[in-house]
């Protein structure tokens, strides 16, 4: 069999396998309508790399536009309002005449038609910004047609202006793409690095028992290299992602392995079971993928028993190469990524088992790790004042890990003293399913003295990266639980925040009513909460909205914050030990 007539039986396995399950989940073939009017750009795929979870719908353009028409994709009922500032922003979920929950986000406000049902607490909460959710009588139930325009893009929540719209049904969330009639969006797909891996200290590749960056060759949609010897067993990883135009990088639809012709692992986004949504470290690489896709890294083998159900093969390292597996003559591993649209690429690896005996053997030692997805574990400091426990599944696979205390506390922030020396947790760990638990004991009760007491993370030389604003103090001990290792510390914050105006100057002239304020707050202690952010305009308590990921206060109430005439900002922030800054003020003018 040739590869493309191979490739071609893949494709249509593929495609059995997504027809047999969708029989149930999808009813009806019938497709969606695209749910923005105008531009027609994906910027988000199904199932990316985001921060430790897969990423649950689909992000569409909206020009980076606040205001543009979203529109139903097919004929639904509405029965759930929310509005959650720090996810998914306004959102709506309309229960399709399919059977399938649809909602869409980020809206920068709902359709009139869908404001006037709320009850009037809810409009109230909507013009104040305020998180809430609201289930729908199925009575009171509002029918929405298909093409109706359901509200207006918006960047609320997290991130810039976009739609994300995503599919949920019988346990599984569903690939948005599948039901939309997807356009040639003159992709490409790039690639940034191709690795292999010794599984073992007596693996080796072309003779060494490291890492090997393959070297690719591009004809097309098809990748070939140098021959590659190997002794021992080898994995796959693959740096790459699909372009989709204005820098916008997404993640695939469908990973595969093959040696010989022979299927040996392959992996769908055509569905996520709600119980696998942060389980995606065992296809992406939690270390190196980034949300941005510079890069996204998979990986080709699954490498715990029944890891997730989107592996075709579920046994424990299917997917790897050995050289057992090997003929005497040359063979081809066959990587296959397949983009949106059907867009598919074929990297075809000669691989060639090598014979030779290494006198000396690598000495790279391997890890024998304390702790596993089934074991229970606690690590105690040699001085006997902090510990770590890991309960069963606080891991979703096997490590070895250290506690220690590192060094007597040197911090480089002005106001933050050292209560107690730093203690740290390696190796750098990210794919934590429960998490361990923490305690820090305060060595001498006389201490307490200092006050504005809290945990923190820092970096080994002394700079905060965050306070653990969960973290809950017994007199002198405290705990908390956490998903990252590193070096945590107890501080005693002595220093008050600070706030200043984004973008513009004192007395500022706005030529019209078109325009944002946004304030921001910088404290490098126990931080600011959101209710401790006062701000007043022209003596009038004012409503603020924190966007958590530019660190931003945006004024957006009373209106008379765009009038014509002068006006004056006045602004205090009280971190959560009770450091007060110094009042804020900024003059402006609106002509």
């Amino acid at each position: 069999m040739n590869h493309l007539s191979f490739s071609k039986t893949f494709q249509f396995l593929f495609l059995l396998s997504f027809i047999l399950k969708t029989e149930i989940i999808f009813p009806e073939e019938e497709k969606y309508h695209w749910p923005v009017q105008g531009e027609k750009m994906i910027t988000g795929s199904f199932g990316e790399f985001r921060a430790y979870y897969f990423h649950l719908g689909l992000d569409l353009a909206t020009e980076g536009k606040i205001g543009i028409p979203i529109l139903a994709m097919t004929d639904s009922k509405l029965f759930r309002v929310q509005s959650l500032r720090y996810s998914i922003g306004n959102a709506i979920l309309l229960k399709q005449k399919d059977g399938i929950v649809a909602r869409y986000g980020h809206m920068s406000r709902f359709s009139d038609k869908i404001v006037n049902s709320l009850k009037p607490e809810f409009q109230t909460k909507i013009i104040y910004r305020e998180d809430f959710e609201y289930n729908i009588p199925e009575v009171e139930a509002i029918e929405i047609k298909k093409g109706e325009v359901i509200g207006y893009s918006g960047d609320t929540g997290i991130g810039p202006a976009h739609l994300h719209v995503e599919l949920m049904k019988d346990g599984y969330y569903i690939n948005t793409a599948s039901k939309l009639d997807i356009p040639e969006l003159g992709t490409r797909i790039e690639v940034g690095a191709l690795e292999v891996i010794p599984e073992d200290n007596q693996s080796f590749i072309n003779g060494k028992n490291h890492l090997y960056k393959i070297p690719l060759a591009r004809d097309g949609n098809n990748f070939s290299t140098n021959p590659i010897h190997l002794k021992g067993t080898m994995s796959f990883r693959l740096n790459a992602t699909e372009a989709t135009g204005r820098g916008n990088r997404i993640g695939f639809q469908r990973l595969s392995i093959s040696l010989n012709q022979k299927l040996l692992q392959e992996f769908s986004f055509d569905f996520i079971q709600t119980n696998e949504v942060n389980r995606s470290c065992f296809i992406l690489d939690n270390y190196r993928s980034n949300m941005s896709g510079r890069p996204f890294r998979y990986y080709f083998h699954n490498r715990m028993e029944n890891a997730l159900e989107n592996f075709k093969v579920k046994a424990k390292n299917s997917g790897l190469i050995n050289d057992k597996m090997l003929s005497d003559k040359e063979n081809i591993v066959s990587l296959e990524v397949q983009g949106l649209g059907g867009k598919l690429v074929v990297f075809k690896i000669p691989v060639i088992r090598d014979t030779k005996e290494y006198l000396e053997k690598s000495n790279n030692i391997e890890k024998s790790p304390n702790i596993s997805p089934n074991v229970e574990l606690r690590i105690g400091t040699e001085d006997g004042l902090a510990s770590v426990s890991f309960d069963k599944e606080s891991v979703f696979s096997e490590e070895q890990f250290s506690f220690f205390k590192s060094k007597e506390s040197e911090i480089d922030e002005e106001g933050m003293i050292p209560i107690t020396p730093i203690y740290s947790i390696k190796p750098v760990y990210l794919e934590f399913n429960k998490g361990f638990d923490l305690t820090i004991q305060i060595s001498d009760p006389k201490l307490l003295v200092w006050g504005k007491l809290g945990l923190y993370m820092i970096t080994e030389r002394g700079k905060i990266i965050r306070h653990i604003s969960q973290a809950t103090q017994s007199k002198t001990l405290f705990y908390t639980k956490s998903k990252l290792t590193g070096n945590f510390i107890i501080l005693s914050d002595q220093s008050a925040p600070k706030i200043s105006i984004v973008k513009y100057k004192e007395n500022h002239r706005f030529p019209n009513s078109n325009f944002r304020i946004f304030l921001k707050v910088k404290d490098i202690g126990t931080g600011v909460p959101d209710s401790q952010f006062k701000a007043k305009i022209d003596d009038l308590d004012a409503k603020l909205d924190h966007d958590p990921e530019k660190g931003t206060f945006e004024i957006f109430y009373p209106e008379i914050i765009y009038t014509k005439g002068k006006h004056k900002i006045t602004a205090t922030a009280t971190d959560r030990v009770g450091n007060v800054s110094e009042q804020f003020q900024f003059n402006y003018t609106v002509d």
